[in-house]
């Protein structure tokens, strides 16, 4: 079959201009067509996981980290790759980067000693972050910051697991 461009929407009905049709020649006056659809446009990019909101960079997943360790899962190096891509859009902006954990009825049992785990975990994985973000997302070391909070700044009631699971977070503010 020849390829051929329809040019007139009256020379075959049901037929778009410009679109890609196959013909054969079945006598002088009739046409045995195939029409070629159109190819489906591409899905959209998914959603970004990471955008400036005020002073911060909101993320909408969580990091997360290993049990008990620094260690990011996998799992959020998407989430990281959008706030460093905000981040090299936004070249003027520095980050500190936040460790947040929970105080859960295991680590308030064990008093100061569950206090400083805590708050030695948040600063870890601050840190962790900021390397990810240095190392993985091409940042300048000094635009970033990483802190640790331990289990100072809550966002939720720690007596349920949904409120220690929304306080064990990692947060970004612009610090400029």
């Amino acid at each position: 079959m020849t390829p051929i461009r329809v040019e007139n929407v009256a020379l075959l009905d049901g037929i778009a201009v410009g679109q890609k049709v196959d013909y054969r020649v079945v006598d002088v006056v009739a046409f045995d067509v195939k029409v070629t659809p159109k190819p489906a446009p591409p899905p959209p990019p998914p959603p970004a996981k990471a955008k400036i909101e005020g002073k911060k960079i909101v993320i909408s997943d969580v990091i997360f980290f290993d049990t008990s360790k620094d260690t990011i899962k996998p799992v959020s190096y998407d989430v990281l790759n959008d706030v460093a891509s905000i981040m090299k859009s936004n070249p003027g902006i520095n980050v500190r980067v936040e460790g947040h954990a929970s105080k859960d009825p295991a680590s308030a049992k064990r008093g100061k000693a569950g206090y400083d785990f805590n708050l030695k975990l948040s600063d870890a994985r601050a840190k962790a972050v900021k390397a990810y973000l240095v190392e993985k997302g091409g940042i300048a070391a000094d635009r970033l910051e990483g802190v640790g909070f331990g289990w100072n700044q809550p966002i939720a009631p720690n007596d349920t697991k949904e409120g220690r699971a929304k306080n064990q977070r990692v947060d970004f503010t612009i610090t400029n």
